[in-house]
C-alpha cells in the first residue's frame, strides 16, 4: 500500500513537472525582475507635476513593510508559511485530495509563493 502511494505520488509529481515546466519563467527573468513604474515629471525645484504610464506603483523594500501588514497577509493566505519555508507539502496533498474528490481545483497549496 505504501509503495503504491509513493509510486502514485511520483507519477503525479512527474506529470505536474511535464505540464508546468514549459510555462515556467527562466531564472534570469526572475532574478532580473524590473516592475513597471510610471514616468514622473518634476519641476526644477523637485515638485511632482504628474505621473504617466499604465501602472502606478512605488518600490517598497520588505524591511519597510509594517509588521502588521506582513502578519495580516500571512494570516489570510498561509499562516504556516514560516513553518514550511514556501513549499507546503501538507497543503499540496490537501489541495490534490480536494481536487480529486471535487473534480476540479478549488483551493491552492500556498498562494504567497
Amino acid at each position: 500500500m505504501c509503495v503504491a502511494l509513493v509510486v502514485a505520488g511520483g507519477l503525479v509529481l512527474g506529470y505536474a513537472l511535464v505540464v508546468a515546466w514549459p510555462n515556467m519563467p527562466s531564472l534570469d527573468a526572475l532574478t532580473d525582475y524590473r516592475p513597471k513604474v510610471p514616468l514622473r515629471i518634476y519641476t526644477s525645484d523637485h515638485v511632482l507635476i504628474g505621473e504617466f504610464g499604465e501602472e502606478r506603483r512605488d518600490i517598497v523594500h520588505f524591511k519597510d513593510v509594517p509588521d502588521s501588514l506582513k502578519k495580516a497577509i500571512l494570516a489570510i493566505e498561509d499562516a504556516r508559511f514560516y513553518d514550511h519555508g514556501g513549499v507546503d507539502l501538507t497543503g499540496i496533498v490537501r489541495a490534490g485530495f480536494v481536487a480529486l474528490t471535487n473534480g476540479h481545483a478549488s483551493q491552492g497549496a500556498s498562494t504567497i509563493t
